[in-house]
């Protein structure tokens, strides 16, 4: 048991008393009282016991193969396309140019101007103009 220096009560878990109870972390505690920082504040029954746990766990990505629940499922690979800057800028310009060039037209539906009306109309009013 390891004896807290502040209120001398006996604990197997020092850092989590330490900031419950006097609001201290257990850094500026080991400051405060001198000790190395690496020093734990936890009984060494648990530290072995934490480690043979760790030890002995199957890993992360086995318990990942292992689970039905995140397995992929079979499907078609989505190759990922590069764009270089200079062809990203012409693809921007083009955008720009043909939205400048559009009108405002007049939505029969509910007498507003949108300048793009074939999408205000299929987005707010599920209709196709043909």
């Amino acid at each position: 048991m390891l004896e807290c220096q502040i209120c001398h009560k006996l604990f197997k878990h020092l850092g989590s008393h330490l900031y419950n109870k006097h609001k201290i972390l257990s850094r500026d505690y080991k400051m405060r009282l001198g000790l190395n920082i690496n020093t734990p504040l936890v009984i060494k029954e648990i530290t072995i016991k934490q480690k043979r746990n760790a030890a002995t766990k199957p890993t992360y990505k086995q318990n990942f193969l292992d689970s039905k629940k995140y397995q992929f499922k079979p499907g078609k690979r989505i190759k990922r396309q590069y764009i270089s800057p200079v062809k990203y800028r012409q693809n921007y310009e083009e955008i720009l140019k043909t939205n400048s060039s559009r009108k405002p037209e007049l939505c029969p539906v509910c007498n507003i101007e949108f300048n793009n009306l074939p999408t205000h109309l299929y987005m707010k009013h599920k209709l196709i103009r043909t």
